[in-house]
């Protein structure tokens, strides 16, 4: 493989970043059905009620970036089962750009963990949340 063909050491493909994000989506769901369950025991939350997760997504995003930061340098979840719910819709997020991208397979030419924090953080801020909160629960 001569240096024109080889791959960058930093281009990884849209491929390896589902992989990772389809993974991790797993997880995460499995983490936010755990406390969905807790709460519902304790009566305290109700975890369909569309404003209530709009307004919590806004009280706790800090911290879920902080969460979302600590799982891309070390690959796993800080158990917090405060943001638990809100890194599920993040993953989920960034997993339905992706395979909305899927028609045009874009390589990315930056490091793994800069892709990963423009997927589940900038994205997320720009286009993932706008896209979460357009539903037409909310609008109702």
């Amino acid at each position: 493989m001569n240096k024109e063909t080889r791959p960058r050491r930093n281009q990884y493909d849209w491929q390896h970043y589902l992989q990772i994000i389809e993974h991790e989506t797993e997880g995460a769901m499995a983490a936010s059905l755990k406390v969905m369950e807790m709460e519902k025991k304790k009566g305290t939350f109700n975890p369909l009620d569309p404003y209530l997760l709009y307004r919590n997504e806004r009280l706790l995003r800090k911290k879920t970036d902080l969460a979302i930061r600590y799982w891309i340098k070390h690959r796993q979840f800080p158990w917090n089962p405060e943001i638990a719910l809100y890194l599920d819709i993040r993953f989920n997020a960034a997993l339905a750009f992706l395979e909305e991208s899927n028609p045009i397979r874009p390589k990315f030419d930056a490091p793994e963990k800069r892709v990963l924090t423009w997927l589940l953080i900038s994205h997320w801020r720009t286009e993932g949340r706008a896209s979460w909160i357009a539903p037409d629960w909310l609008a109702a």
